[in-house]
This record gives structure tokens, C-alpha cells and sequence, in this order.
């Protein structure tokens, strides 16, 4: 399943992203997914019945980019809402997933991405805004960001 088509017309190179198959690729799904389930800080009031960490796994409190891969763990429904659900349910949540997984493929195809220090840092989150539903970086995040030599010209 391609979700970019490169074609070239007259001598320039024309890379075409296809949004329509962006949710379907889970190497930027599962990631997303992750995020969401590390940062949102937002609230949902509805009663717990059962344990809910388990389902996470022995790696609940770290991030985990391959959580969301269908590996044959399940996750139960409703169990991550980052959107709400139901009657509460972001009625945008399909187009901003789909601009932000759109937005990091084009990155990533485009750029490659480096530390300064040589090494990543998590920035971890600045929480003490209870309003907030995602929160900042607690730190700030510095990346060298390099055109990739394969992606140069064209649109």
C-alpha cells in the first residue's frame, strides 16, 4: 500500500501523498496512538469496574512506539479515548489525526532528525496546568533537523 506516488513531469519531480490511506499505516499509528496515551492529561468521568494498568502491560509507565501493532495483545474498547466517545466525541478527531499523521510522514520522508548531544532526551511534561489537556514540555527539545540528500528538488 503506497501512500506517496513519485512521477516526474517535464524534469521535475512530483510527489503525491495519498491522506486517504495515512490512519492505515501503523508504523504512524501505533506512535500517534502511544503519544496519546503518555501525554493527554484530560479527564473522563465514568466508573471503573476492573483493572485498567494490566491491560498496558509491564511497560504502562514507559512509551512504547509498537503498542498499538497488532501483535495479538488486546486492548480493550474504550479503554483510550484521547477524542472522548460517544455523545462526547470530538467531531474533528478523524480530520486532526489525519493532518497530524500527514504532517509527520511528510516530515519524515523529507528530513532526517538528530540530537545535538548525540542523544535523545524525553522532555517529559509540564503538568501543573490542570486545564490543559495535553501538556508542554517540561524542557526544551532541541533537534538538528537535515534535508534528506534522496528528497532534494521537486515538490
Amino acid at each position: 500500500m503506497a501512500i506517496v506516488t513519485v512521477e516526474e513531469n517535464h524534469n521535475q519531480i512530483i510527489r503525491t501523498f495519498d491522506l486517504s490511506k495515512i490512519r492505515k499505516v501503523p508504523i504512524l499509528s501505533s506512535p500517534f496512538q502511544e503519544s496519546l496515551r503518555n501525554h493527554l492529561s484530560g479527564t473522563e468521568v465514568r466508573a471503573v469496574l476492573e483493572d485498567t494498568i494490566g491491560a498496558w502491560g509491564d511497560t504502562v509507565d514507559g512509551f512504547d512506539a509498537n503498542r498499538f501493532l497488532k501483535s495479538g495483545r488486546k486492548i480493550p474498547p474504550g479503554l483510550l479515548r484521547p477524542f472522548g466517545g460517544g455523545a462526547k466525541l470530538c467531531p474533528g478527531s478523524h480530520f486532526v489525526t489525519a493532518e497530524i499523521l500527514a504532517l509527520v510522514a511528510m516530515f519524515a520522508l523529507k528530513y532526517d532528525r538528530a540530537p545535538p548531544s548525540g542523544k535523545w532526551i524525553d522532555p517529559l511534561q509540564d503538568d501543573t496546568n490542570i486545564a490543559a489537556v495535553i501538556g508542554s514540555p517540561k524542557y526544551s527539545l532541541l533537534v538538528n533537523i537535515i534535508p534528506r540528500v534522496d528528497y532534494k528538488g521537486g515538490k
